[in-house]
């Protein structure tokens, strides 16, 4: 599970780079580690838009975005952008609905319980995967709100773990 500097301490591009190093690095060095594939990257809010950035990475054979915001542009008018400090160019280039998509199995899961733009992101990015004939899973998950969504993580039955098992 890698980690990486946070907003305000470094740029959005700087943490893209970072985890783009560090599965550089998995790539290069996971398995004199004992650590092997397949790997499903995974990211939840923030990290959710970054799993869904970086699934291209050759490492990588699929994706499980959790409520993650794939248009980019309307948070530089909140409060968030006090610490983000998105440029226009970042904006960009790191909003996946303004990207062409990775082929890579993706499963853009949301609560039904969260703030709505959680749902409308996923499914135009949804949309966008589609129109691209990209395998994608668009999984609302009934009763579970922005924190909640996690618990469906450590439950062994539970939508998210059996897209997993699933899909890998």
């Amino acid at each position: 599970m890698p980690a990486h500097t946070l907003a305000p301490a470094a740029s959005l591009t700087r943490i893209v780079h970072e985890l783009e190093q560090a599965l550089d690095w998995l790539a290069e060095q996971g398995d004199s580690h004992g650590i092997s594939g397949p790997y499903v990257l995974s990211g939840w809010s923030a990290g959710g838009t970054l799993a869904t950035l970086l699934l291209g990475h050759s490492l990588i054979t699929s994706g499980l975005c959790l409520s993650g915001i794939h248009d980019l542009a309307p948070l530089r008018e909140t409060y968030l952008n006090a610490a983000l400090n998105l440029s226009a160019q970042e904006i960009e280039e790191f909003s996946p609905l303004h990207l062409s998509p990775c082929p890579k199995p993706l499963c853009l899961a949301f609560g039904t319980q969260e703030l709505p733009v959680f749902g409308r992101d996923a499914a135009a990015l949804h949309g966008l995967r589609n129109r691209h004939q990209c395998p994608t899973t668009l999984m609302p998950v009934p009763q579970m709100d922005h924190f909640r969504i996690l618990d469906m993580l450590r439950a062994p039955d539970g939508l998210l773990t059996r897209w997993l098992v699933e899909t890998t």
